[in-house]
């Protein structure tokens, strides 16, 4: 009898593509969308948080990952790069503009159904945003505690979405999800799993990549091997056992 792949399970309905919150991990969640698009295996909604969030609206708004990657790879530190005294070290105003012309103005304009992970500051909760401004949005998922300032939508203040949901979907959902889930390196990456693991369910698929190569803002010039890396890995998983 012949074995169902994940590419089988995946194609056989419609599924949601979340993609986690890592620190500059945008380029490996190009390299897990590239993958998946050259399979064919298009996703019918994306969430994600943080770097996952920002893939995953660009993916939203009609970016296909090729072209996506191509940006990421010419993307420069100066390109984001405004600091200025407040409650982080860059303002995001710069980074808010690198993402305009490639992003949906809001969420009801995209192409994809969209949810994007934020932390709410004064609830201490995570949120997940699915309709207004989508720049904002985005920029706030993104928003690294001291790195960026927090972001205000609706007259709150928000942060990077993956302060608590590393997984960048909602608990509890019942869709089928095929969630691209970045590790940190060393104790930190095991924490995050082991924090995270409980929340998949049988309806749930996860691809773990671990070891990546790390991707700073003074070496983006490793983002490149770590899009390979990703790439290479989901290829791999979508021919493993469902």
């Amino acid at each position: 009898m012949k074995q169902r792949r994940l590419r089988h399970w995946l194609s056989e309905e419609p599924f949601t593509l979340a993609l986690s919150s890592a620190f500059f991990g945008f380029y490996a969640h190009c390299g897990v969308a590239a993958a998946l698009y050259e399979a064919g295996l298009r996703p019918a909604k994306l969430s994600g948080a943080s770097a996952g969030a920002l893939v995953a609206a660009a993916l939203a708004s009609g970016v296909e990952p090729a072209q996506l990657a191509e940006i990421c790879f010419s993307l420069s530190r100066e390109d984001f790069w405004d600091p200025a005294p407040g409650l982080g070290f860059l303002q995001g105003k710069k980074f808010a503009e690198l993402l305009r012309p490639h992003l949906a103005q809001s969420f009801e304009n995209t192409k994809i159904p969209l949810e994007v992970a934020v932390f709410d500051v004064l609830r201490a909760r995570t949120d997940f945003l699915r309709e207004g401004p989508l720049v904002p949005a985005v920029v706030a998922s993104c928003a690294v505690p001291l790195l960026f300032r927090p972001v205000w939508i609706r007259r709150r203040p928000y942060l990077d979405g993956g302060i608590r949901e590393k997984a960048g979907f909602r608990a509890g959902t019942e869709e089928r999800v095929l969630c691209a889930f970045i590790e940190s390196r060393g104790i930190s990456g095991a924490y995050e799993w082991g924090a995270s693991k409980n929340r998949f369910s049988a309806n749930h698929r996860v691809l773990r990549l671990r070891n990546l190569p790390a991707v700073r803002p003074h070496n983006l010039s490793s983002g490149r091997a770590a899009f390979d890396q990703a790439y290479g890995a989901t290829r791999a998983y979508l021919n493993s056992p469902a």
